[in-house]
């Protein structure tokens, strides 16, 4: 999200995204690459916080904390595979004194926010897409004043096929940058009439060394 005079923008997960906090716990898989012994496909649930930044006047650089929670991650795969559509949850925290300006400025004293979020995931190694997934924000309070405001967005991509030339080897899956349409609205829960479109950005001292990865899987030939 970075901001203007006038606006407030943040670059918010996931492919997905809006803006929260809390933990790390990331399923990870000990790669191998001999034959599997059969062809079907084994997933993960993976749960990662990744870090990204937001330019505000006055204020300067923000870190915004993005919690991702990606159900049907594959594991292990193998070439012809249809892997299920990535299911994804993304929690973000924004500040008070952000949630304030967006609230008040950005969205005209709005008392509640909803929208819509998206991010790109690029796929790297042996198979080489980039996917996206659309994710919506249900109505979500503002809160009293001297709070955080949390939003939680969630969806689904599409699933993915895997060309039956695809060597074996490791895929590994790095997220992208969250942008969101953000729509305000009033105590009675009409819309006021105000959106604002928001982005938040890759922090560049820490994308390096895999810090935006989310997960990593293997594709093995079937036995």
């Amino acid at each position: 999200m970075s901001f203007d005079q006038s606006h407030l923008s943040r670059r918010a997960i996931t492919k997905g995204a809006a803006w929260s906090v809390p933990a790390v716990a990331v399923a990870a898989a000990a790669p191998s690459l001999a034959a599997s012994t059969n062809c079907e496909t084994t997933y993960q649930t993976i749960t990662k916080e990744f870090i990204y930044q937001t330019d505000v006047p006055f204020l300067g650089l923000r870190d915004i904390t993005v919690e991702v929670t990606a159900n049907n991650v594959p594991l292990v795969t193998h070439p012809g595979a249809t892997l299920l559509p990535i299911e994804t949850s993304s929690t973000v925290t924004i500040p008070e004194d952000l949630a304030g300006l967006l609230g008040s400025v950005m969205l005209g004293n709005a008392a509640k926010v909803s929208g819509t979020s998206s991010s790109e995931s690029t796929l790297s190694g042996v198979i080489d897409t980039v996917t996206s997934t659309p994710l919506t924000i249900p109505l979500t309070d503002f809160p009293a004043d001297g709070e955080d405001l949390v939003t939680v967005a969630s969806g689904a991509g599409d699933p993915l096929d895997v060309d039956s030339a695809t060597s074996p080897g490791l895929v590994v899956i790095t997220m992208g940058e969250p942008s969101s349409t953000l729509v305000g609205y009033d105590e009675s829960g009409d819309p006021n009439g105000k959106t604002y479109d928001s982005n938040l950005q890759k922090d560049p001292a820490r994308d390096e060394g895999g810090y935006y990865d989310l997960a990593t899987f293997t594709v093995e030939e079937c036995a």
